[in-house]
């Protein structure tokens, strides 16, 4: 193949997937790299890389980035990385203790997404020699619940330096437009979010790299950092992060902030929002029964949340949700949230993922197909992965029963399962009516049949067990 760096880059950018092109490059990755340091404009490129796919261009430039045809600087940049003089190492693990973990919500401090590692299995010398390290002494017992996963301070260190340093290689050989964010999601997550969006296995193989952890290891410090960056905005050199829908885009910024404490103390409104709402929702008065404020728990809950929400407009269901998660709030407050079913992806076959109360998910549980991919709030909300007919049939209980959930009125855990469980009978003995019956006034009559078809062969043993009178009358409504 007798192609210039230039056209051989251009055809491997257009020509996603493509296997013997993307070898190619990684043989001749010096070439390319040469080539485009004499680049001055994205102009002097002939394609529109904002037409590109972003996770081919993100895998292309991971072909070329290797160790081995890093520049002169960059080189010079990794070796001090790597080997960092004592001051310095001591300064990390200060930074590590004193700013990076001051004000992380609980779940955070603790290192929570390591804990699917296994304890490494290292000699006692090498134990000692960790502890002993010099950002290990630095952090002091802060760094405990990091050791024990063979991790320091320095390791996280050098993790935000592997995902910065491959951002702003991108945007300085114009891989990535200038003027545009770069966005990335969780490991194992997938949505589509443009522009720029970077597959998390290129970023977790930059970690590695530099940090000589474990691919796994590397998996969980992925994740562990996003979620950081969303109340440390400059946790990452050269750039500013702000959230997005389950994952952050980074804004470059260049060297406003040079000095390591000072990035990683400065805040972010995730902050000031997630400790209102913590201190409130884990209110010991809340959860005393005696207490004059029980009663009135989740009222209080909620015009907390709507006046956080209305203080800083930028704040998501989704944002609400991770908050109630890493602080982390108790059942009563969770349920609480303007929004227990949050859709996040929908697919052109319609089926759907999307983050689902556990009482919605027990309905489906035996009875509609769906896969389980994760859990937040200690398994009072799933993300589900549900096909068109089940997406569809909890589209129908969310419009029955949010509204009753929403309005709520009563403290206890137990009130809930009353008002959910009378929502939802209604909702069965509506189809029933609507089953048995060729008109309604109550909704039009293609809706009446939409009902039966996703209830009527399934549920509609729910309605033998309500008393006759209440039976009645649902139907006298769907007759009037």
């Amino acid at each position: 193949m007798n192609l210039s760096p230039k056209a051989l880059l251009v055809q491997l950018l257009t020509s996603p997937q493509n296997s013997t092109l993307l070898d190619e490059s990684r043989r001749r990755a010096r070439e390319i790299i040469s080539f485009l340091e004499t680049v001055e404009s994205e102009d002097e490129l002939p394609i529109d890389l904002e037409q590109l796919d972003p996770a081919w261009v993100a895998e292309v430039y991971e072909a070329l980035s290797d160790d081995d045809v890093l520049s002169p600087e960059e080189q010079t940049q990794a070796s001090a990385l790597e080997h960092a003089t004592e001051s310095e190492e001591e300064r990390i693990g200060r930074a590590f203790k004193n700013d990076l973990l001051a004000h992380l919500p609980a779940k955070l401090r603790s290192f929570h997404h390591f804990r699917e590692l296994d304890r490494p299995e290292l000699t006692p010398a090498d134990w000692k020699d960790l502890r002993e390290s010099t950002t290990v002494r630095a952090a002091g017992s802060e760094a405990e619940p990091l050791l024990q996963y063979g991790l320091t301070p320095l390791t996280v260190f050098l993790a935000t330096e592997a995902v910065a340093r491959l951002c702003e290689r991108l945007l300085r050989h114009g891989l990535i437009p200038a003027q545009e964010p770069i966005t990335f999601v969780r490991p194992n997550h997938h949505i589509d979010v443009r522009p720029a969006l970077l597959k998390s296995d290129a970023l977790m193989t930059r970690i590695t790299d530099l940090t000589g952890c474990e691919p796994l290891t590397a998996h969980c410090l992925l994740s562990w950092l996003l979620d950081v960056a969303l109340y440390k905005p400059y946790l990452f050199r050269w750039f500013k992060v702000s959230p997005i829908l389950e994952g952050v885009r980074l804004d470059q910024i260049g060297d406003d902030y040079t000095e390591l404490d000072e990035r990683w103390g400065l805040l972010s409104e995730f902050v000031a929002v997630g400790e209102r709402l913590a201190a409130h929702a884990c209110n010991p008065v809340y959860a005393d029964p005696l207490s004059s404020k029980y009663r009135q728990r989740r009222s209080e809950m909620r015009e907390a949340i709507t006046n956080a929400r209305y203080r800083h407009p930028s704040i998501t269901s989704w944002d609400l949700i991770v908050l109630a998660d890493h602080y982390p709030w108790p059942a009563w407050a969770i349920e609480c949230l303007p929004e227990l079913y949050l859709p996040l992806e929908k697919f052109p076959d319609g089926s759907e993922r999307a983050l689902l109360w556990r009482k919605y998910r027990f309905i489906l549980k035996d009875k509609y197909e769906h896969q389980i991919i994760d859990n937040l709030c200690k398994e009072i909300i799933y993300k589900v992965l549900m096909p068109k007919e089940t997406a569809e049939y909890v589209h129908l209980l969310v419009d029955a029963i949010e509204p009753a959930r929403q309005d709520h009125p009563f403290p206890s855990e137990g009130s809930v399962d009353g008002t959910f469980n009378q929502a939802f009978n209604d909702l069965e003995l509506l189809a029933k009516a609507a089953k048995y019956h060729e008109v309604s006034s109550l909704t039009k009559k293609e809706h009446n049949e939409y009902l039966v078809n996703l209830l009527g062969d399934k549920h509609l043993e729910y309605s033998d067990s309500i008393g006759k009178k209440r039976r009645e009358y649902v139907k006298d409504l769907a007759l009037v």
